[in-house]
């Protein structure tokens, strides 16, 4: 989207770039569109280098390893290997702190992504 309707402009607002997402999704497949748009993303920043530096809300992520984004993963690629793992174990089967990974199943609980039940977590349906 910046590429095409803002060619010229720099520190685009985000809700410029929602409104034209919102126009063009295909509300049938959002999926299948979604994945079109982040390979042609992923060919544009091979050509042409990384246009969302230029969103004005762009930030440099931090660094993955050991970050709450690395665990999260962990934690769902755990669920997704396991039906549900009890709560209190969580830590030790990821070897982190326990008392991070209670605070990252919370924050997916808020986000709909994963439920606890009976002192259990598990992914949400």
């Amino acid at each position: 989207f910046i590429y095409f309707f803002y060619p010229e402009v720099s520190k685009i607002d985000d809700r410029h770039l929602l409104e034209l997402v919102s126009k063009t999704i295909d509300q049938n497949n959002p999926r299948e569109w979604y994945y079109a748009l982040m390979d042609y993303g992923v060919m544009l920043k091979k050509t042409i280098g990384n246009l969302n530096r230029r969103s004005r809300h762009y930030q440099k992520q931090s660094r993955f390893a050991g970050s709450d984004r690395q665990i999260r993963g962990e934690l769902l690629r755990l669920l997704l290997d396991n039906t549900s793992v009890p709560e209190t174990k969580i830590g030790s089967m990821l070897n982190r702190q326990q008392q991070r990974c209670i605070r990252l199943v919370e924050n997916l609980c808020r986000e709909g992504l994963v439920e606890r039940k009976e002192g259990r977590v598990q992914l949400a349906p």
